[in-house]
């Protein structure tokens, strides 16, 4: 029996704007503004199969995480203490490494048996994959879903709170970005420090007025700016993730919509930055551990 669904057939085209990277999966657009409504539909209409929260629209962080927190010595918690605060949203394992996770680190954690608010919490950052680190600021808003690649490049905290920068130095802890979506990577022969800042300022311009565009219009990046010395070890990396050559115009505008996910366990708590630094590190950390899913 056919589908009773209209088709479209340039697929790589919204793989790619939608930045899909496992399939099946359900994205819902509003049709008259082309912004995604929500990235993990396949979980809204199992958890809500009549549709009674229909559109499905993004609740404030502040609403679906509302409730209980738990402490690892089982005490509660308000999850009003968040408000105020840089939050780490934390996506990990699943069941048992929670446990294990929630047994040695200091932070809060939504009860394990809530399935109802992780789903939400799933479900309103449309996790794809683990482990990934979201930081919200102050107000809940998201600064970058890249949180985890920051703190590796940045273990010191020196430009928390990560807010996303124009050109990137591609290093082994950002390249896993090449493969969520198109990318440009300008290779320089640079072998001391700092002799990548000319091909930084070469490419800022461009990347900058992108990056104010899509902000504008409340969007990702369509296009990540890289810069690497000529190294063969990175020249690998970028062919390992399959990195597609692309052109950079006036008029390239399409927005894309970060990863889509299922289920998650989800912990939340204090923490600070591991050098002890006093120019900020997330005052609050969500972890969230991944249950088994079918």
């Amino acid at each position: 029996m056919g589908s009773p669904w209209l088709r479209y057939n340039d697929t790589m085209r919204l793989w790619n704007k939608y930045k899909v990277t496992s399939i099946p999966s359900l994205v819902f657009v509003d049709a008259a503004t082309g912004k995604v409504v929500c990235r993990n539909g396949l979980l809204v209409v199992r958890d809500d199969p009549k549709g009674l929260e229909f559109p499905w629209g993004p609740k404030p962080f502040a609403e679906v995480v509302a409730g209980p927190l738990l402490r690892n010595n089982r005490q509660t918690a308000d999850s009003g203490s968040l408000e105020g605060h840089y939050v780490g949203v934390y996506f990990s394992a699943h069941w048992d490494s929670f446990q294990q996770y929630f047994s040695e680190m200091p932070w809060l954690a939504v009860p394990y048996s809530d399935e109802a608010r992780r789903s939400r919490l799933n479900r309103l950052y449309g996790i794809q994959g683990i482990p990934t680190l979201i930081l919200l600021d102050a107000e809940g808003h998201v600064i970058t879903r890249q949180g985890r690649v920051e703190v590796l490049n940045d273990p010191e905290c020196r430009l928390f709170p990560w807010h996303p920068r124009p050109v990137l130095e591609l290093s082994e802890a950002n390249a896993v970005q090449l493969h969520e979506g198109p990318c440009l990577v300008l290779f320089v022969d640079a072998e001391e420090e700092g002799e990548l800042e000319p091909a930084k300022e070469l490419l800022q311009p461009v990347a900058e007025k992108l990056m104010a565009k899509s902000k504008a219009k409340d969007e990702e990046m369509p296009l990540l700016f890289f810069v690497a010395g000529e190294e063969e070890e990175e020249k690998e990396k970028v062919e390992e993730e399959e990195v597609e050559e692309v052109e950079v115009g006036e008029e390239e505008d399409d927005g894309y919509s970060p990863p889509v996910l299922a289920g998650w366990g989800v912990s939340l708590g204090q923490t600070r930055c591991p050098h002890a630094c006093t120019h900020g590190a997330p005052d609050q950390l969500l972890n969230v551990s991944v249950p088994q899913h079918t």
